[in-house]
């Protein structure tokens, strides 16, 4: 499975087919997940079995996974706001001095 959008599955196999899933998975509380390998009905566009998974994602819901990159933000959400409304004034304060200065450059 390469993408999901609601309850249609995109397949790859030699082309792309977009199919359903079967009922059995809802009762069994499986949910098909991109990366899932999986066999389908190319008529019925319907997937019939998922094989069993190596690894799996809660979030973002994803499966087979053989790479994963982790990035951690070391500053809270705050702080980078408070750090970038400080950048924003003192660009002002520098724009505000450089008119100024042109001010007084014109005036002499």
């Amino acid at each position: 499975i390469i993408k999901i959008i609601s309850n249609s599955f995109t397949v790859l196999a030699d082309k792309e087919y977009i199919c359903g899933a079967r009922g059995k998975f809802r009762n069994l509380k499986i949910t098909p997940l991109v990366g899932d390998v999986v066999t389908f009905d190319e008529n019925k566009k319907i997937i019939l079995t998922i094989e069993s998974r190596k690894n799996s994602l809660i979030r973002p819901p994803i499966a087979n996974i053989d790479q994963a990159q982790i990035n951690e933000y070391e500053k809270s959400i705050k702080e980078m706001e408070k750090a970038l409304m400080d950048k924003n004034e003192e660009e002002n304060k520098e724009n505000t001095d450089d008119k100024k200065d042109d001010e007084n450059h014109n005036n002499e």
